[in-house]
């Protein structure tokens, strides 16, 4: 009995071994693809829309799930980058009351492959007397893809969020959703 319970927990650890060696070769390549695109973004050709529309209340059907978050949603500004006729990078910046958010989706051969999200809270609404840019909170989140699956989630406050966190699934089905319609948007 104990040599089957030895034989399998080394078969489990060369397993998991394997695998983890081949998900830090992933996360290494859609690094590396990051610094690409970054690297070569004055080359690319830039499209700016300057107030999209996106809101549920506006278009039932297609709205930004990320954007639904903003308390008080004032504008949405996207800019798309792409080589030749294929997206490589969208930003889409949300401005709120309160709130602000910059969203970077980056695109391999039209796939999503990493996201960068920077959530800013001020102290006070931004029409009020004494308002102080400086007064803020920032929350930073990185979300890794393959094959339109999340594989990775980084949030510098807590590290790695594991697949486990119900928040997990809920992210993802909420990027995929808003990748697609930022990318549909002409």
């Amino acid at each position: 009995m104990n040599k089957v319970l030895m034989i399998s927990v080394l078969i489990f650890l060369a397993v998991f071994t394997v695998q983890a060696q081949h998900s830090e070769k992933t996360l290494e390549q859609i690094r590396e693809w990051f610094k690409e695109v970054n690297a070569k973004t004055s080359q690319y050709r830039k499209v700016e829309y300057a107030d999209i529309q996106i809101n549920k209340d506006i278009n039932a059907e297609r709205y930004s799930m990320e954007g639904e978050e903003i308390y008080r949603l004032g504008n949405v500004h996207m800019t798309k980058f792409f080589e030749g006729v294929q997206i490589v990078k969208i930003v889409v910046d949300f401005y709120g009351d309160r709130q602000d958010l910059t969203s970077e989706y980056y695109f391999k051969d039209n796939n999503l492959f990493f996201v960068d999200k920077i959530w800013t809270v001020y102290k006070k609404p931004k029409w009020l007397e004494g308002f102080k840019e400086t007064e803020r909170s920032t929350v930073k989140n990185r979300f890794y893809f393959k094959d339109d699956q999340l594989i990775r989630w980084i949030n510098p406050e807590v590290s790695s969020v594991g697949k486990m966190d119900p928040a997990y699934p809920k992210h993802e089905t909420k990027i995929l959703n808003d990748s697609n319609l930022y990318s549909s948007i002409e």
